[in-house]
């Protein structure tokens, strides 16, 4: 498994490979290592002396329990039709791990597990409880701290661990959380076109970028950005299926799309040409298709996660009201030119005199 992992050139393979080779080492080190623990002082001394140990017994349960990691891993890699990276798995392991509901589960266990101590052991003083539960039974003491300390500082812990073993995940958040607050400080389309185009490209590396915004003199998207550079031609037709599907979806949608969603051939075949693997939609206050954010795939080969998804959800959400305000702006522009255009040419008329008419004399 380890000389496929390195010989295997296909990304989406070499993550699968990468999740099996993982999955199985997990499951079974542990298991050798207990193997290797009762076996050896055997063959030394000739007697097990590590059997019934308090420790042992505790490590022997945390190797039994890493077992269950063996079939999850296979039937990950097997069942997904993209799978993530291995460092993309464990950091959403670790923030499930450190979500507050789960938190609060490791805190509750501890709790129910000392409870059930003085229920049973009611005969027992107080003092002797207490001796029972800190000398004889420390680990779920131990559990309950660092439950209640993870659940307290959870947030500040999970950016530690991003910082510190995921930082190019964390910079990715941070630069489109940053983007987020720039985008609504800007008040020119081109400008903020160029800036969301390459703020993404810095955090997510897709191969290439689309904008498209709706046209204000017709119900078609035109073409606002590429990182591929300007097609002017490039345009999304009113009645195209794709546009009523991501207003309605109003939400981050991986493409080639689940099988609940349809689109024409001919559309699968433009998003197809394009090589796109996301569809952001851009909906306004009013829940109306603005634009469209097309993204290409991931240099690395990774698949877009629920994090990208998401932050680019609220990215488009910003875009599609800078989009409005701008359009706005420029109709108001227009209504008060015409407005001069018109006041002017009533200013001349009145001014001009009528043919035919004397003149007023002049007053001495």
């Amino acid at each position: 498994m380890i000389r496929n992992t390195r010989l295997v050139r296909d990304p989406d393979q070499r993550r699968r490979f990468r999740i099996l080779l993982y999955g199985s080492l997990i499951g079974v080190l542990p298991q050798t290592v207990i193997g290797l623990l009762l076996r050896i002082p055997v063959l030394i001394t000739g007697r097990d002396v590590v059997t019934g140990n308090d420790i042992f017994e505790t490590v022997r349960m945390l190797a039994n329990i890493s077992m269950i990691v063996v079939p999850l891993s296979w039937g990950y890699a097997i069942h997904n039709r993209q799978v993530y990276d291995i460092n993309v798995v464990v950091r959403r392991s670790v923030q499930y791990l450190l979500a507050q509901n789960a938190l609060r589960l490791f805190v509750a266990l501890p709790i129910f597990w000392l409870s059930y101590i003085v229920i049973t052991k009611s005969d027992q003083s107080l003092q002797e409880l207490i001796g029972y539960v800190i000398y004889d039974q420390p680990y779920y003491l131990l559990l309950l701290l660092i439950a209640a300390l993870g659940l307290i500082y959870r947030g500040r812990l999970q950016d530690w661990i991003d910082r510190q073993f995921f930082r190019e995940a964390y910079q990715q958040d941070k630069i489109l959380r940053e983007l987020i607050d720039q985008v609504r400080r800007i008040d020119s389309m081109s400008e903020m076109s160029r800036i969301v185009s390459q703020k993404i490209d810095e955090a997510l590396h897709p191969e290439q970028v689309y904008l498209f915004y709706r046209a204000e003199e017709t119900r078609d998207l035109s073409l606002g950005y590429s990182s591929r550079g300007r097609r002017e031609m490039l345009h999304i037709p009113e009645e195209y299926e794709l546009l009523n599907l991501a207003e309605h979806h109003g939400k981050a949608i991986d493409y080639p799309l689940p099988q609940k969603f349809k689109l024409p051939q001919s559309e699968k075949d433009w998003l197809d040409s394009m090589a796109i693997r996301l569809i952001v939609p851009m909906n306004g206050t009013d829940h109306r298709l603005a634009g469209l954010l097309l993204l290409g795939p991931k240099k690395s080969g990774e698949p877009y996660n629920g994090s990208d998804r998401q932050l680019l959800d609220t990215l488009a959400d910003q875009i599609a009201i800078v989009y409005e305000n701008v359009r706005l702006k420029e109709r108001v522009a227009r209504e008060r030119k015409i407005q001069h255009e018109v006041l002017a040419r009533v200013d001349g008329t009145a001014c001009k005199p009528v043919e035919g008419m004397p003149e007023m004399p002049k007053l001495l």
